[in-house]
C-alpha cells in the first residue's frame, strides 16, 4: 500500500463533484469511477487501474511531523513559505501497489494532485520523502514526465568542504540515495541534483562504484558509494562537485619610461 498525507484547512470529506472537475486538468486519467465505503468520510474510488482510499481524519498530522517538513521541499526550502495550520488531513491510499513501478506511482501523484486541488488542501505531507509541500507546486509537478520532487526530499547541510544536498525517499523506488557535495548553493545546483536523480531512475538501477556521471559530456564526475550523514548503516551514493577556477587577474604592465632629450648647448 502506498500513502500521502493531503493537508485540509477544515475537517471535510472529499466530494465526488470537485474531484471529477480536479481531474480534467490531467487528462491522461480518465473518469473516476467510484467504489461502496462502509466508513463515514472515506471515499474509495479508481482511476483507471487504480485503486484509491481517501480517509478522513479531523485532525492534524501528530506530534507536528508535517510541520517540520517543509524545509526539505523545494516549494519550502528557501524559508518563503511555511505550512499554514491544517485541523484535518485525508490519509490518501493506493490500495495494491506494485512495489517501484515509476509508471503507477506517476499515475497515483496525479491523482493525489487532483485531490490537493479538489479540497483547497494547504499542503501535501509526502511522508517516505520526508517533505510537506506548497499545494501549487504539488499539481504543477505532478503534471511533469516524472514527479521526483514531490516523492523525494532533500536536505541540507554545512560541512567543511561546503554545503551538502542528501535526497530523502529513493528507498520506496528501490534506489540509494544521494550525497552531493558541492562548493557552493544555486538554483543549478537543486537543478543538477534532481537530474542525477532522475538518470538513475530512469535507468532503473543504481550505478556502479567508480562510475562517472556530469552536465556535459567532457565532464567526468566521480560516483562512490558512503556511508550515508543520517543513517550510517545505509550507503548512498556520493558525487563532488568541483570548485570553479579562480579567474586568472592580469597584472597592470607599468608604463613605459620615455627617455628624455638632452638639450643642445
Amino acid at each position: 500500500m502506498r500513502v500521502c498525507f493531503v493537508l485540509l484547512p477544515d475537517s471535510k470529506p472529499l466530494s465526488a463533484a470537485p474531484l471529477e472537475k480536479a481531474l480534467k486538468e490531467f487528462p491522461d486519467l480518465g473518469k473516476v469511477s467510484w467504489l461502496s465505503s462502509t466508513r463515514e468520510g472515506t471515499k474509495a474510488f479508481n482511476v483507471g487501474k487504480l485503486n484509491v482510499l481517501a480517509a478522513l481524519m479531523p485532525v492534524a498530522v501528530p506530534e507536528g511531523e508535517a510541520d517540520g517538513a517543509t524545509d526539505h521541499s523545494l516549494s519550502g526550502l528557501d524559508g518563503s513559505w511555511t505550512l499554514p495550520e491544517h485541523r484535518a488531513h485525508l490519509v490518501v491510499a493506493q490500495q495494491g501497489a506494485t512495489g517501484t513501478d515509476v509508471e503507477e506511482l506517476t499515475t497515483f501523484t496525479r491523482v493525489v494532485a487532483a485531490i490537493v486541488r479538489a479540497t483547497n488542501a494547504v499542503g501535501l505531507y509526502w511522508g517516505e520523502g520526508g517533505a510537506t509541500h506548497h499545494p501549487e507546486f504539488v499539481v504543477n509537478i505532478a503534471q511533469s514526465e516524472l514527479p521526483l520532487p514531490i516523492w523525494v526530499g532533500v536536505s541540507v547541510a554545512k560541512s567543511a568542504g561546503g554545503p551538502e544536498l542528501l535526497s530523502i525517499g529513493m528507498k520506496q523506488l528501490g534506489l540509494p540515495d544521494l550525497l552531493l557535495s558541492t562548493p557552493g548553493l544555486d538554483g543549478t545546483t537543486f537543478e543538477l541534483f534532481y537530474d542525477l536523480l532522475a538518470y538513475v531512475v530512469r535507468r532503473g538501477k543504481k550505478l556502479p562504484e567508480g562510475d562517472s556521471v556530469g552536465r556535459t559530456p567532457k565532464e567526468k564526475l566521480k560516483v562512490r558509494y558512503v556511508p550515508s550523514p543520517i543513517h550510517p548503516e545505509d550507503q548512498v551514493w556520493n558525487v563532488v562537485l568541483p570548485a570553479p577556477p579562480k579567474a586568472k587577474v592580469k597584472k597592470k604592465k607599468a608604463p613605459a619610461k620615455v627617455a628624455k632629450k638632452k638639450k643642445k648647448k
